[in-house]
């Protein structure tokens, strides 16, 4: 992927985004000291600098206004849902057909998918991205990376502590090539419009 990251550190990046994004229960704060020794070893950037205010900003919340957040912000808002194909297709036949196209994809590439998650649920594509091979990852986080933007613009309306999250992912991102996200298809010719 074209980005300010060598590829181990943006696939480092994307697993510790992944967890930040997981629901902010007891088991999730006691991992916080794991969460910050990760982001030491990320270079100083754009990346590390944003996942380092969301750490800090949410250690100043009450952990119960901040569970209470995330749901509001992830569970009950379209705008700022967590599954990516959700705002496009809502409950529609065609996002069961994206659904299935990137499980697909997961399974052509040996990632093995836990059945209890939707494969579209933005921690699950970057579990995949932090260990898919270069070309898939950077096709599929280019495919979505026009929602990713959504999502991060409404957290900013918000001033939800996780626009610095999705900051970081979007500078791990970097910018997307015309023929990586150009055509903004799902994988394997699913139609998914930005």
């Amino acid at each position: 992927m074209k980005g300010q990251l060598p590829r181990d550190d943006r696939q480092a990046a994307f697993r510790l985004i992944a967890r930040l994004l997981e629901y902010p229960d007891q088991s999730w704060r006691e991992a916080v000291p794991a969460f910050r020794a990760a982001l030491g070893d990320l270079p100083a950037g754009k990346v590390a600098a944003g996942l380092a205010c969301f750490l800090d900003e949410v250690a100043r919340w009450d952990p119960y206004a901040l569970c209470d957040h995330y749901v509001q912000t992830f569970d009950f808002s379209q705008a700022t849902t967590l599954y990516l194909t959700y705002e496009q297709f809502g409950e529609q036949r065609e996002r069961g057909q994206a659904l299935l196209a990137l499980k697909q994809v997961y399974e052509r590439a040996g990632f093995g998918l836990d059945d209890r998650e939707l494969p579209d649920y933005l921690p699950v594509v970057l579990e995949f991205a932090s260990s898919a091979p270069a070309e898939e990852a950077e096709e599929l986080l280019a495919t979505f990376r026009p929602v990713i933007e959504r999502i991060h613009g409404g957290l900013c309306r918000l001033r939800s502590p996780y626009r610095h999250v999705f900051s970081a992912l979007l500078s791990a991102i970097g910018p997307v090539s015309k023929e990586a996200g150009g055509n903004r298809r799902c994988p394997r010719g699913v139609r998914f419009s930005g």
